[in-house]
Parts: C-alpha cells; structure tokens; sequence
C-alpha cells in the first residue's frame, strides 16, 4: 500500500489550509540581490534606476552586507566606471576609498552632472577635466 502522503509539502498538514509561505525573508532579500546584480550584469542601468522604491539605496545596502565596492564591481567585470557614475548609487566618498580618480570619470559622456550629483565641487571636477585633457594629449591619442 502507497504512503498516506505522497508529497512531502503537504505531509502534516490538514487539507484546506494554506501552506505555510516557502519563501522566508532571508531568501527573498537573497532573490532581490540576485535581481540585481543580474540587472547590473546584464547592463540594464536604467531598468535598475526605476527598481522599485529607492533600487539604488537597497543595492547599496546590499553591496555593503556582501562587503563590495566600487572596485569589486569593476575588477569583477560587471560595471565600468560610467557605469558606476550612471547608477547614481556611489558618492565621491565610494570612490576615493575604491581608489578612483577623478579623471577617470571625466571622459563619460554627461559625467559633470553626475560626479556633481555624486558630490564632487566644481573645481575639483575642472581639475580633472584638464588633468584628463592632458593626459589625452600626451599618450599622443585624438
């Protein structure tokens, strides 16, 4: 004779009661950060942005609670620097402790307005724009 209950899901449990939630909140914030970081991976910025309430805030959160930064994200090969700038998550602070200077943020298209949205000043952005012109210049490139 077959066993009374076939499916271990509903061993235990009196039919008409809903089974208990699989999902607990450890795996769901383990689902949210897998999301992302596919979202990051595949280069969907944008859709990231409009993420629920406050995406980059969780990512954020969320890079903090798997100890990565700026660096990691580039040397593991899933953003580029204007990637970095575009998120809008990382601030001057990110950067100076990922070891990023701020010339190599200057040569992103539309980057003066985000490393003012990421808290650099005006000066320190001219500095790097003509650090990064003349950096240019030397290599001797157009």
């Amino acid at each position: 004779m077959a066993p009374k209950n076939l499916f271990s899901h509903s061993a235990g449990r009196p039919l008409g009661k809903p089974a208990k939630r699989l999902v607990n909140l450890k795996q769901a914030k383990l689902l949210l950060r897998g999301y992302m970081l596919e979202l990051l991976k595949d280069r969907k910025i944008d859709e990231f942005r409009s993420f629920g309430n406050g995406g980059p805030q969780k990512l954020l959160k969320m890079l903090n609670t798997l100890r990565l930064g700026p660096a990691d994200l580039i040397s593991k090969d899933m953003l580029s620097v204007a990637e970095l700038l575009a998120l809008g998550v990382f601030k001057k602070p990110h950067f100076e402790a990922a070891g990023i200077k701020p010339h190599n943020l200057v040569g992103v298209r539309g980057a003066e307005q985000m490393m003012l949205v990421a808290g650099y000043s005006p000066e320190e952005i001219a500095r790097a724009k003509n650090a990064f012109r003349s950096r240019r210049h030397r290599r001797g490139g157009n």
